[in-house]
């Protein structure tokens, strides 16, 4: 799964996106709206999830959020230590899958990041039409099953599949 992390934040940053490196995403980080502005330009391969904080240097990640939903369907994930119950609500009726304080789970924040991104991967592909079947495949649990069984993959195997069920139709 590819996540572009937006967080002006080095430290902060960098234990988000060493966390979910571990957990087998692939993440691109920028620390304003013009360098996530010009990866988005830019990209390779489709994003499959933002994490967006909002208080950025040139601007804040709201307009990012706007600027999203006029173009695409990826889940948004909003990291902020904004509080303010009034601008939560104004920013998920705008589109944000979820909303978070930073704050309020530091420094344990990336367990809750990386399960928050499961959580929306995992609704994304509800939303998403599938083509053919594929095996029964749990990346929180990290286990696949096929005809009811357990199948045994070795990490390297693990990771391909896992990369072809998240992006279904896009291979």
């Amino acid at each position: 799964m590819r996540v572009l992390l937006l967080e002006d934040d080095r430290e902060l940053c960098r234990t988000l996106r060493d966390a979910l490196a571990v957990e087998g995403y692939d993440v691109l980080t920028a620390a304003s709206l013009a360098e996530a502005n010009a990866l988005l330009a830019h990209a390779r391969e489709p994003l499959d999830l933002v994490l967006l904080d909002l208080g950025l240097p040139d601007g804040d990640g709201e307009q990012l959020l706007a600027t999203l939903r006029r173009r695409e369907s990826l889940p948004v994930l909003v990291l902020s230590a904004r509080q303010a119950e009034g601008q939560k609500i104004r920013l998920l009726d705008a589109g944000a899958d979820d909303y978070w304080s930073s704050h309020s789970v530091w420094p344990n924040c990336w367990r809750a990041c990386a399960s928050r991104c499961a959580t929306a991967a995992r609704a994304s592909a509800r939303r998403s039409p599938t083509t053919g079947a594929a095996p029964c495949t749990s990346t929180c649990a990290r286990s696949v099953s096929g005809g009811g069984e357990p199948v045994h993959l070795t990490p390297t195997e693990y990771r391909l599949l896992a990369r072809l069920v998240r992006r279904p139709g896009r291979w």
